[in-house]
């Protein structure tokens, strides 16, 4: 009996109620980041400064989804452009 521990721990759970509880916070994991996505889909918006630069592009048709400066349409005009202002600052 000396190197015998017997098992008096409340909080141990039989397979079944562990797979239950596992399953059951799977499934409300789901629910909520299901809930999260039909909520941005909607179109809804956050209050305060958030919400109203969404807004803004929303109401001005502004996409502000490129993540790289590549996918910006004409982006290498605006760069000449930008690059031509600086030369004529420059030469002021």
């Amino acid at each position: 009996m000396s190197g015998t521990r017997l098992n008096t721990d409340s909080t141990s759970h039989s397979p079944r109620e562990s797979a239950a509880r596992r399953w059951s916070k799977f499934i409300t994991g789901l629910v909520l980041l299901s809930g999260f996505t039909a909520l941005l889909m909607s179109g809804a918006t956050p209050p305060g400064v958030c919400g109203e630069v969404l807004r803004h592009n929303q109401q001005e048709h502004i996409d502000a989804s490129p993540i790289f400066y590549s996918e910006v349409e004409n982006m290498w005009s605006m760069i000449e452009e930008l690059e031509a202002r600086r030369s004529k600052q420059n030469h002021k």
